[in-house]
């Protein structure tokens, strides 16, 4: 697989990386001196019908993806990145990742691509049939308990587009309340069917594993991590609730984007009954705060990225001024000091899949508090 931009891209972001792991200001630089040439490259390898497709093209873009997560040369770097590894895949097809290289690319990074997905508010072709069981014909035992869930997940760009699309038509004026009705009940179908699939994943693969579900344990009082208050809507105080423990790190992954995913479902949710309301999205958000302590604990440094787009979309569900979002900022810092990771310590505006929170009211409101 050797390839001239991938040995500028590598040369370029070693050198950048190194010299600031040891703190050495002219080897960094030197580095992202050779960053712009690598980036020219890249844009014309994709414009190029047949290197857009090569292996050694998405290699490079998924090299300067990760790049990006730790440098965030500016605010708008690393998610370019991501939605254009998000098109270079669905350009070269399902077909070109069932084996190798492009397959683990694809695999394991898959809730990257769907998280770009997400964002981008668009239908995506990844939640096509061919997409969804393609990648894993040669290896279908592969297929695991996340990537079950991502096939529902995938499905979540196209029913934001048709809220955005609903709600650009009220805007406008130039629809019938017939044609609004029709658009709406489209809309509520497709938000209550997946909600009620991603209920049955979650018993299927969480609440009825042989292993049993996540563990509540009560914080130590020697704990030195960031403690996590939340509003017991019972009472109406603060409290310091149990923090969650996993079997394995996979699980954590899993059940932090399964949190994730149904909050950002439920902004689409408008059902003038049974739809997601505030409470529950609220306990959604308090279910990834209290997964990061044992996450971020356990993990690799390497694999601590795989929670920023949980941990946004927590951030985005709580109030400001609030101590669940003091909790998060503390963790976003101890991330950024603690793994020299710069997205955790920006906190991820650009990988929010929406402008505001996932809900129009706070649980306080909602319950006439």
């Amino acid at each position: 697989m050797f390839s001239p931009i991938l040995v500028d891209a590598f040369e370029s972001v070693s050198i950048a990386y190194f010299g600031r792991s040891i703190q050495d200001k002219n080897l960094e630089a030197a580095g992202f001196r050779l960053y712009p040439r690598v980036l020219r490259s890249l844009q014309q390898a994709l414009q190029d019908p047949q290197r857009s497709k090569a292996e050694s093209t998405l290699v490079t873009v998924t090299l300067l993806m990760a790049f990006e997560s730790v440098e965030r040369t500016t605010q708008v770097s690393l998610i370019a990145h991501v939605h254009g590894a998000l098109r270079l895949i669905e350009h070269r097809g399902p077909e070109n990742h069932i084996h190798g290289v492009e397959h683990l690319l694809y695999t394991e990074l898959r809730p990257y691509w769907v998280a770009a997905a997400i964002v981008s508010r668009t239908p995506s072709a990844l939640a096509s049939p061919d997409w969804i069981n393609l990648p894993w014909s040669a290896n279908p035992d592969r297929r695991d308990i996340l990537h079950y869930l991502l096939d529902l997940a995938v499905e979540i760009p196209g029913l934001l587009w048709q809220f955005d699309d609903i709600e650009a038509a009220l805007k406008s004026g130039m629809y019938s309340p017939h044609e609004i009705g029709v658009k709406q009940a489209s809309l509520w179908s497709g938000v209550a069917d997946l909600t009620d699939r991603f209920r049955q994943w979650k018993v299927q693969w969480v609440d009825n594993n042989p292993d049993g579900p996540p563990q509540e344990v009560e914080v130590s009082p020697d704990d030195t991590f960031p403690r996590f208050h939340c509003r017991d809507f019972r009472t109406r105080g603060i409290i310091t609730p149990p923090i969650f423990v996993y079997r394995d790190l996979r699980l954590a992954q899993t059940m932090c984007l399964y949190y994730s995913t149904r909050l950002i479902l439920s902004s689409a949710d408008t059902r003038p009954t049974d739809r997601v309301g505030p409470l529950e999205q609220y306990s959604l958000g308090c279910g990834i705060c209290r997964s990061l302590e044992w996450y971020i604990v356990n993990a690799p440094g390497n694999m601590i990225n795989r929670l920023a787009f949980p941990v946004r979309v927590a951030w985005e569900v709580f109030p400001d001024g609030g101590p669940e979002r003091q909790f998060m900022y503390e963790v976003l810092k101890l991330v950024e000091r603690r793994h020299a990771l710069g997205l955790w310590g920006s906190n991820m505006s650009e990988i929010s899949p929406r402008a505001g929170p996932p809900r129009s009211q706070s649980p306080e409101m909602a319950t006439g508090a």
